[in-house]
């Protein structure tokens, strides 16, 4: 469409491109998620004392992306804001899944993938577990409370095991997932944690 999106001031050149109705509702860019904003009034940049006129265009496209993005549930009659955007379609299924990320092939989106039995606690205190894609039917292992050196290998007859290390401290605070096994019989998956050192790997099954 262009980019653009009117709004009506009596003059056709008071378009406003999407790219500024995004900075004015989502508030400055650059907030990193989990951080805290600005106190009322003392916003970088701000000033005091605002014309009526940008008051009143602002209140305009806080109304038009309100009725844009707002969607009224058929089953409660609630009002709730909808992304714009779909999700990504899976980008493989079965046995072309294999050696793949679960990420960047958007199997591992919520509601795609879930815990093939519970989580398992090592006894190095990091946490494994085996996630199941059905809609990519898919199966790959994750990792977290980990240490550099840990390896999580993932594994089921037919395939050659999967692996991941962790090798970067900054990974040992995050998920970390094997690639995946493409098309495995669930009950056949074999995921097994590996501990830097000279400790004994674990292994575990769904």
């Amino acid at each position: 469409m262009g980019g653009w999106a009117g709004i009506s001031s009596g003059r056709k050149r008071d378009a406003v491109p999407v790219s500024r109705l995004r900075q004015l509702s989502d508030g400055p860019t650059g907030v990193r998620q989990g951080s805290a904003w600005p106190a009322a009034g003392k916003r970088p940049g701000s000033h005091p004392r605002r014309g009526p006129g940008r008051s009143a265009a602002r209140g305009v496209v806080a109304a038009a992306l309100t009725a844009a993005l707002s969607a009224r549930s058929p089953d409660s009659g609630r009002t709730a804001l909808q992304s714009p955007a779909l999700d990504p379609a899976p980008g493989c299924h079965g046995k072309v899944c294999e050696g793949k990320d679960p990420l960047h092939m958007a199997c591992g989106l919520p509601g795609r993938a879930d815990a093939l039995g519970p989580p398992h606690h090592t006894g190095t205190g990091a946490s494994v577990e085996i996630r199941y894609s059905p809609v990519c039917a898919a199966a790959w292992g994750r990792i977290w409370h980990s240490r550099v050196g840990d390896a999580l290998e993932i594994s089921a007859p037919g395939a050659p095991p999967r692996r991941v290390v962790i090798t970067d401290e900054a990974d040992t605070n995050a998920y970390r997932f094997t690639p995946m096994l493409g098309g495995p019989e669930q009950d056949d998956v074999l995921l097994c944690f590996i501990p830097t050192g000279d400790m004994a790997r674990e292994c575990f099954r769904p």
